[in-house]
């Protein structure tokens, strides 16, 4: 998103590896903090998935940075990086359970 909205501000294009489809499990900086404090308080030093169980593709993050940032560009597509992961989403189960912890706000809205 930083990538994205830089590149836009300046007038530069884009880039999305890819087609377009690439996901990823966007959360917000609120949420992330608000976990990082429960686990400061709970938990052992185990390992937590903090995310949302929601996939995002590249494609909604750049048409949505693109409104927020009145950019009417297209994107440049380049091929799919090799090793690359094509779908990431959470799931936060152990978060709930050991932390108490689920995600409250929604992200990637643009009004």
């Amino acid at each position: 998103i930083p990538i994205f909205s830089e590149l836009m501000r300046e007038g530069r294009q884009p880039t999305i590896f890819g087609d377009g489809t690439k996901t990823r499990d966007y959360v917000h900086i609120e949420d992330v903090v608000a976990a990082n404090m429960l686990a400061l308080l709970g938990g052992n030093n185990e390992t937590i998935n903090i995310g949302t169980g929601r996939e995002t593709t590249d494609q909604k993050v750049f048409t949505l940075v693109a409104r927020a940032m009145k950019y009417t560009g297209k994107p440049l597509y380049a091929p799919f990086r090799e090793g690359e992961n094509r779908r990431i989403a959470l799931d936060a189960t152990r978060a709930k359970k050991i932390l108490g912890w689920e995600p409250r706000r929604r992200t990637l809205t643009i009004p």
